[in-house]
């Protein structure tokens, strides 16, 4: 649906009333006037009289400085050690108010980091702009709460959290993070393995950053947040787009070559036409998300009125096809290898500069180039160990390659350093220049020589670095106190890496529970014919209704509480099966002419027009007492077992779920709209119930605490509440006009509204995480079963 203000909903569409982006007069060359651009900036670092060399070895100075400030981070850091121990034992006062100062140092740096690096500007801490004023004083903040050790350890969902709520966009946080979740989905799980969700949230955090420039004050009015909300969406669809071609066509082990082929002519059509027909997707998930994502940016951004956009994404594109067609065995010359290089790197920026609608002048074009080959070449730097490991061309790996067979190629190391003296060079030596990007040399040390070990680095040196012996004493000093090197960027991308890796991990295992468990409970289901009458009528119906499929998320769910209390799964399955007992003959009552009269049930026929409506009663009867008679042979503790059974009993009788139904009926019998508190009592006691009678009493034969039922309680609630709100959403949207619900506004929509009934449901997913906080166990597959209703959630 289409979000027409802010308010209406908190979907992330693309509204449709908003000031045009387009009109930018033509300034985006073709890629051919683009390399031509590429090849003059590189000839203007290599051309001058001086060598690369000795342009290298004119940034000696500021690491110097750089390595000094590290010596007395580190001297400091033992001085305060040694104070607390003195003074406050325990307590670190002292300590502690060094690391927050040198943490909100490291924070200004990566903001002021990011003004040079994107927008070419040499900015004072105190002259940001209101908005990135705004938000580095709540990253100051966030920072001086969290737990401060060696490097910085933030959770994603925190993070991202407190930078929304900075916008003034946390009732969005739900939606972003069930985006997230979705991006886990789709990137592989190699390409995640290699940073694919950190670019997607560095390319997200890029377009909001443009766009905080070009507001100027940061208002959080509607008309704010719905340009916040678009630079979001845009930043979104790019960046998953980003890991999905760029990351994709690099990769041995995604595609094979027929595909990469296939799916760069599909790219590349699409941005010079504006469209991409059906007929044309193959039917791979990758390509079925880059459709997707390109309906929704030529929505954003109209074709004919953003060329520039498009022309941008295509110099883009195509810089990412010429680098992914490498070769180690061919030989490049220089401009073959840089140009490309030097384009992907500048026009990633110019791309989100556009999408933001700054206005992108040939000078900040020509900004974007500059700054474009060292930013891609400090990555290939700092990739470079697991890049020769897993073969990744870079002009870093070709060099070396290349240097083997004594082939002349232009050093990228030199290069890189010649690139920053040039940059520095650019700002009349500025101090704050020269610190910046010496720091940020620094962090890619320390992380190159995490990958080699500080004293294994004299193989890169005897490559790159034959004739350059004061920078080979810098980086073997900066390799030597890589512990006092803060990189705030870089752990909160070692962080969502580990993050998206344990998810990818954790959503496999939520499916492998679910394939499990249909699995068990289908080959224990089924009732065999006992009695003497081998045709026994009833046992038919029963099986009928048992065997006629269904997720079984609620024995999953009692399974999950099992693995959580180390309960074995034989000695749980009496109770699994008692409960999908229970629930199937609540199925069959409901489906009777006297209570819903329903025509369907998973696709078949009702119980009751297969067999007599009067078997179909005495079936849910006999199953009711089926599900007793399995609760009475669990071998637990017996007053836990007495304890359940007493339980169960309660939860399916006329305070628990008989009353949810009775509740049901009535308002249907009514034949009048039912209000929000009538509405959320029936799906308490119908569905809510339901949840809690699959997990509570496993707690309770696991001699779970009181404080654990409890919580387990309020997370069946909200889980129950979130999984009905959903299941009213997809009869409301299929336009079920058979569904009784729907025809006595009985669902949800119907009462509320979708506005605020997709509310609702986000407010019960936030609940029921809130409640898992409160148990002391592993409750991962807990949480993936609500983002796996978030998930569902359009």
């Amino acid at each position: 649906m289409r979000r027409e203000s802010v308010d209406r909903t908190n979907t992330f569409t693309p509204t449709t009333e908003k000031k045009s982006r387009g009109d930018i007069p033509a300034l985006i060359p073709s890629y051919e006037e683009a390399k031509k651009q590429a090849r003059d900036y590189y000839n203007k670092i290599c051309g001058d009289q001086e060598s690369l060399s000795l342009q290298a070895d004119k940034m000696n100075p500021w690491f110097e400085k750089a390595i000094r400030e590290l010596i007395g981070l580190k001297r400091m850091n033992l001085f305060t050690t040694f104070g607390d121990t003195l003074l406050s034992p325990g307590k670190h006062n002292i300590k502690n108010r060094f690391l927050k100062k040198v943490y909100k140092q490291a924070a200004d740096d990566s903001v002021l980091y990011f003004q040079l690096r994107d927008n070419g500007k040499n900015v004072k801490i105190d002259e940001l702009n209101q908005p990135l004023a705004y938000l580095r004083n709540e990253a100051h903040l966030y920072l001086e709460n969290i737990n401060l050790k060696k490097t910085i350890q933030l959770h994603p969902e925190e993070f991202v959290l407190r930078f929304l709520t900075t916008l003034g966009l946390s009732d969005y946080a739900e939606v972003f993070f069930q985006k997230g979740e979705h991006a886990i989905d789709i990137i592989p799980e190699i390409i995640l393995k290699e940073g694919g969700l950190g670019k997607l949230i560095w390319t997200m955090a890029g377009v909001i950053m443009y766009k905080l420039e070009k507001l100027q004050s940061l208002d959080k009015s509607p008309e704010c947040i719905t340009e916040l909300l678009d630079a979001i969406e845009a930043g979104y669809n790019f960046g998953l787009t980003y890991p999905l071609v760029d990351d994709v066509l690099d990769s041995s082990h995604v595609l094979n070559d027929d595909e990469k082929t296939q799916y760069s002519s599909l790219v590349y059509s699409a941005l010079q036409r504006g469209f991409i027909n059906e007929k044309d997707v193959p039917g791979h998930p990758i390509a079925l998300e880059l459709k997707k994502a390109f309906d929704v940016l030529t929505e954003l951004y109209p074709f004919e009125k953003n060329r520039d956009l498009y022309r941008a994404l295509t110099n883009l594109h195509l810089a990412q096809i010429e680098e992914a067609d490498r070769d180690f065995n061919k030989t490049y010359s220089d401009q073959d290898i840089y140009a490309p290089v030097i384009i992907k790197a500048a026009y990633t920026r110019i791309v989100t500069a556009l999408m933001a609608g700054l206005d992108v002048t040939s000078e900040f074009v020509s900004k974007m180039m500059m700054a474009g080959l060292p930013t891609q070449l400090i990555d290939d730097f700092r990739d470079y160990p697991s890049d020769i490991k897993t073969g990744h061309f870079t002009p870093f790996t070709y060099y070396a390659h290349a240097h083997k067979r004594q082939t002349g190629f232009t050093n990228p190391m030199l290069l890189y350093l010649a690139s920053l003296n040039k940059i520095i060079g650019s700002h009349n030596n500025d101090q704050q220049v020269g610190r910046l990007l010496s720091r940020r040399f620094t962090q890619a040390v320390k992380q190159f020589s995490i990958y080699n070990g500080t004293e294994n680095i004299k193989g890169f040196y005897d490559v790159f670095l034959p004739e350059n012996p004061y920078i080979r004493k810098s980086i073997t000093k900066i390799a030597r106190y890589k512990e006092s090197i803060l990189d705030v960027e870089g752990g909160l991308i070692s962080c969502m890496i580990d993050y998206s890796i344990e998810r990818k991990k954790t959503k496999s295992g939520l499916s492998d529970h679910f394939v499990r468990t249909k699995k068990l409970v289908e080959e224990n289901l089924e009732i065999a014919h006992q009695s003497i009458e081998q045709d026994n009528k009833l046992v038919q119906s029963m099986n009928y209704s048992l065997m006629a499929g269904g997720k079984r998320w609620r024995p999953a769910l009692g399974l999950m509480i099992a693995d959580m209390y180390k309960i074995q799964e034989q000695k749980i399955l009496p109770f699994i099966l008692a409960i999908e007992s229970a629930h199937t003959a609540s199925l069959i009552f409901d489906d009777l002419p006297a209570q819903d009269d329903a025509k369907s049930r998973r696709d078949k026929l009702p119980n009751h027009l297969v067999f007599e409506e009067y078997t179909s009663q005495l079936s849910g009867i006999s199953l009711i007492a089926r599900a007793f008679e399995q609760l009475s042979i669990l071998d637990f503790e017996p007053d836990n077992v007495n304890r359940v059974i007493r339980y169960c009993s309660e939860l399916l009788g006329h305070n628990g779920l008989s009353l949810g139904q009775q509740l049901d009926l009535e308002a249907a019998q009514s034949n009048k709209p039912a209000d929000l508190k009538e509405i959320t009592k029936i799906f308490k006691h119908k569905t809510a119930l339901a949840v809690e009678m699959s997990s509570v009493p496993v707690a309770i034969l696991g001699d779970a605490s009181e404080q654990e039922i409890a919580a387990l309680k309020e997370y069946s609630y909200h889980l129950g509440l979130a999984f009905q709100v959903l299941d009213d959403f997809q009869d409301y949207g299929e336009g079920q006009v058979n569904n009784n619900d729907v025809q006595v506004n009985l669902n949800i929509i119907s009462c509320i509204g979708e506005t605020k009934a997709r509310t609702m449901f986000f407010e019960a997913i936030a609940n029921a995480k809130s409640s898992l906080e409160k148990i002391n166990r592993n409750t991962e597959l807990l949480l993936e079963l609500v983002n796996h209703f978030a998930s569902k959630m359009q």
